[in-house]
């Protein structure tokens, strides 16, 4: 026989995918799971390119070297992390984290249920690999899923049931198309809106403005907890079920409650100048009030103080000498007791000359990744999240009685940044806030009126309809139009009359989540398609 004969190429062609069946197998599960989105062309596209009959051992080995990397990026776009761009420009912030907190993190993506799966997946696949040609079905599958659009959702994935949901909800689906003119009539309105402060009358009983901002604490964190009935919510005039703080990160939070007084900007505004009107802080100062700053952290990441420092504060921060950290945070900075803070502001006070103070307290004591100092302090930020709220809830209490006893008028404002994902969902880990779900952002806003002679008349007062910032920008501005401690007595009806309302937007980044006729709806990017959203408020 001829040599030549022994060279020429096998005819003989078997589709096949090999170890990547188990692959493209795991991720059909996850999809299915709802623990992933799935994109089915993208998928085809990789089937294809690892089933293409090469004609030589090296070059089905450079395959494998671009396709093990390449089967990696698919899987993380995929998933409902966040796009690559988003870890990238917050690559400089991660760098700072501790290497007890990354591992934290790391051991949130794999939990036992995922784990029995992987195991379970591999036996049968081991098993049925040997009986039918896997690589033929897993091909022919992903084609019906893409022709029948299943999963896809372009720059994103929808799970079966979300797709269950849209079509019964929106049969047209002209709800979901509708929602980019919404947002942008949304944000064309909120332009134009704005809550004026009135200058405090020189002959009126002065009083203290204390706006208290706490990192990580959502309604749902609450429940998750069973906190949501401590008796701190209890003692409160005004209590907000439903206040959107719109954002799911710290920076941008603090900038949106420094900027109360006006309509809700998008995102990328925010770090752009406002008009002077805008500008809380600055405002209270103009009707008679003096700044102080206050944080029980050093304000270093992310820049935080510098950022709240350009928001017409005017002020550098107090800073409390003496105390001893209650806790490390993510970064291994101190954290200082909420409660030692806030008490030698009060001892601050009393030697203060200004007749009126209007303080910006942020606590970070919530925040994901702190450790407890002490002997608790081989605990998962996440095991302690109850101890350290628990002790943040009591110290604001007793923070509360010693502002009664120091004998001064104080309107005392709390507000949640965000919450901290306790519960996380299907669509990104716990403590993970890249999407600014409803369970984030629908935070306990309280109000407290605290004075020596002085007492509510009537009961306290539940405001449950969506509202925001300005809202709470109308209950100042009914304060100081018509001071509560001009008598002995007031009521919580009063401090909330003409209070308006604002829909549900958050963003953060291009991210953006919606509320229309009672579905919230997400968009992952600008580019990006809506789908509903199927987490949990609370």
């Amino acid at each position: 026989m001829n040599d030549t004969a022994h060279d020429a190429p096998d005819i003989h062609y078997r589709f096949s995918l090999g170890g990547w069946n188990f692959y493209f197998l795991v991720k059909l599960l996850l999809a299915w799971r709802g623990l992933i989105g799935f994109h089915p062309w993208a998928n085809l596209a990789f089937i294809l390119v690892l089933a293409v009959p090469l004609p030589s051992r090296t070059t089905r080995i450079l395959r494998l070297a671009v396709a093990i990397p390449l089967g990696i990026v698919l899987l993380y776009y995929d998933s409902w992390l966040p796009p690559l761009k988003r870890v990238l420009a917050q690559a400089s912030s991660l760098s700072q984290f501790t290497f007890s907190y990354l591992i934290e993190l790391a051991e949130r993506f794999v939990h036992l249920e995922m784990v029995v799966m992987l195991v379970a997946t591999w036996l049968l696949y081991t098993l049925v690999s040997r009986f039918l040609k896997l690589g033929v079905i897993l091909a022919v599958s992903l084609f019906a899923l893409a022709v029948l659009n299943k999963f896809d959702r372009g720059e994103a994935s929808m799970t079966p049931s979300s797709i269950a949901q849209s079509a019964s909800q929106n049969p047209d689906h002209s709800a979901l198309s509708d929602l980019d003119v919404q947002v942008n009539s949304f944000f064309s309105t909120e332009s134009s809106r704005q809550v004026n402060f009135d200058a405090i009358e020189a002959t009126s009983k002065p009083f203290d403005l204390i706006f208290i901002h706490i990192c990580s604490l959502s309604w749902s964190d609450l429940k998750a907890m069973g906190l949501e009935n401590h008796p701190l919510w209890q003692t409160l005039d005004v209590l907000y079920t439903r206040f959107n703080s719109a954002s799911s990160y710290s920076v941008p939070a603090a900038i949106r409650l420094l900027r109360a007084p006006c309509g809700q900007l998008p995102h990328a505004d925010l770090y752009n100048p406002s008009k002077d009107q805008c500008y809380l802080m600055g405002s209270l100062q103009q009707a008679g009030f003096t700044p102080n700053l206050l944080l029980n952290h050093d304000g270093h990441f992310d820049n935080f103080l510098k950022t709240i420092e350009s928001q017409k504060l005017g002020v550098e921060p107090i800073k409390p000498s003496g105390l001893r950290p209650y806790e490390l945070a993510f970064d291994d900075s101190p954290i200082y007791n909420d409660k030692d803070v806030l008490i030698h502001w009060i001892q601050e006070r009393s030697t203060n000359p200004s007749k009126q103070v209007a303080l910006y307290y942020n606590t970070i004591s919530l925040h994901d990744g702190n450790r407890l100092v002490g002997p608790d302090n081989s605990l998962s930020s996440m095991k302690t999240y109850g101890i350290r709220l628990h002790r943040l809830l009591d110290d604001l209490n007793q923070f509360m009685v010693s502002l009664q006893n120091s004998g001064r008028n104080t309107v005392v404002v709390i507000i949640p940044e965000h919450g901290a994902a306790i519960r996380g969902d299907k669509y990104q880990i716990a403590g993970l806030r890249e999407i600014p779900t409803p369970a984030i952002t629908l935070v306990p806003v309280g109000i407290k009126i605290i004075g020596p002679k002085i007492s509510r008349s009537d009961a306290q007062h539940i405001v449950s309809t969506p509202t925001s910032y300005l809202g709470l920008s109308q209950v100042i501005a009914n304060i100081l139009k018509t001071s509560p401690f001009e008598a002995s007595g007031f009521r919580a009806d009063d401090l909330v009359r003409d209070m308006p309302l604002t829909k549900f937007v958050a963003q953060n980044a291009d991210v953006t989540m919606v509320r229309n006729n009672g579905q919230y709806y997400l968009r992952q990017d600008i580019e990006a398609g809506w789908i509903p959203y199927e987490g949990e408020e609370n």
